[in-house]
């Protein structure tokens, strides 16, 4: 009976430093962010969540950043090729 005590005050004391660990983690990140971003981020309840969502939408910012940058090069590149196209002519 005590041994079984034993293992649960353990694990209750894991699980305790568990949430704590968590919760400081949580606290950090939603202080790192701004208030746009923590608006789609604020109903995650544990760290991993909120690490996990925050990726999404920076992956997704990066993408939309990367979309324009093509799109101004190719542009850029397409007004070199005409700007040579008519110093030929």
């Amino acid at each position: 009976m005590e041994i079984l005590l034993l293992s649960q005050r353990v694990n209750t004391r894991k699980m305790t430093m568990k949430c704590l660990k968590n919760s400081r983690v949580l606290y950090i990140l939603q202080c790192a962010i701004n208030n746009e971003i923590f608006n789609h981020v604020c109903s995650c309840e544990t760290a991993k969540d909120l690490w996990e969502k925050l990726t999404l939408i920076y992956e997704e910012t990066s993408e939309e950043n990367l979309d324009s940058s093509k799109r101004e090069n190719m542009l850029f590149a397409t007004q070199m090729m005409e700007t040579r196209l008519l110093i030929f002519v």
